[in-house]
């Protein structure tokens, strides 16, 4: 995943000198980009702030789609910043684009780390329901958003530290087309293997469990799992494709001419831009759903 903008070399000067100019099309982008993000930001705002205001939702999960709400207004932020640099030429110093592109991978990865923080704790209450109702408090789950906030931190300071190779030119452009496919299927396939693993685990326990006529609650869930995962395959999904598409192309594997894969490439991240904005702003209506 293209967690900065990696996909154009910038010149080895201090400052980006240029102003802010942006075609048609671009301005498209940015609008589409900008209604996302207001209805985002409202929806994460009004889930986390529902839930720590109201105290009959101060239990486990309730608390922890909060948590995950916080990471996602962030992350939808920070991914949104990216648009107008992206595609607009903005004066501003190769220092502070590096700051902004470690802040983002600080807060995509502690979306993702939430995602699967929800998956145990789910797993754990379903699973293990007794041992869970006198164990798992609403406090330990917050230590575990600060936990997954450090980890992702430390991972952030990793990828900005990779970034800062990029671009004093100590990594080439097929590395880093490498090392960026491998970021999106990072953030892709580790909370979708958590789920699916969890899951299936949830889904045994409970058909041995359930008498027959409840088996219909059963297969509500599997509805509304199948609805998240296919939600998070197809908004993150484009990031994937583009960052393959990438990669076949340094290593000469998709042969075209450069103008027509700039205009391929161009689509794709145009694509991948909206539909992960799109992630993290419908993220917490559809985990209230699935509590529900």
């Amino acid at each position: 995943m293209q967690i900065g903008d990696n996909v154009t070399s910038f010149p080895d000067e201090h400052r980006i000198k240029s102003s802010l100019l942006c075609t048609n099309g671009e301005i498209a982008v940015l609008v589409i980009t900008s209604i996302i993000l207001i209805f985002g930001f409202i929806g994460n705002l009004v889930t986390a702030s529902k839930v720590i205001i109201e105290k009959k939702l101060h239990r486990p999960v309730p608390v922890c789609i909060s948590c995950l709400a916080i990471a996602d207004l962030l992350t939808l932020c920070f991914q949104y910043i990216r648009v107008p640099l992206s595609h607009c030429r903005v004066d501003i110093s190769i220092s502070t684009r590096e700051t902004l592109m470690t802040i983002t991978a600080v807060v995509v990865h502690s979306s993702a780390m939430h995602i699967i923080l929800l998956a145990l704790v789910r797993y754990g209450l379903i699973v293990h329901p007794f041992t869970m109702k006198y164990c798992l408090t609403s406090g330990k789950v917050v230590i575990a958003s600060l936990l997954s906030w450090l980890l992702s931190l430390v991972i952030g300071l990793v990828y900005g530290w990779y970034n800062r190779q990029y671009y004093k030119g100590h990594v080439d452009e097929n590395t880093d087309s490498i090392v960026q496919l491998a970021i999106a299927l990072y953030i892709l396939i580790v909370p979708i293997c958590f789920f699916v693993s969890l899951y299936v685990a949830e889904m045994n326990v409970m058909r041995k469990s359930l008498l027959p006529e409840k088996s219909f609650y059963i297969k509500k869930i599997s509805k509304m799992i199948s609805l998240i995962m296919v939600s998070y395959i197809a908004f993150l999904a484009p990031y994937v494709i583009a960052d393959s598409l990438r990669l076949l192309y340094m290593k000469k594997i998709l042969s075209m001419d450069k103008g027509r894969f700039e205009t391929m490439k161009n689509v794709m991240f145009n694509l991948a831009r909206v539909f992960i904005l799109l992630n993290y702003s419908i993220n917490p209506f559809v985990y209230f759903l699935f509590i529900r």
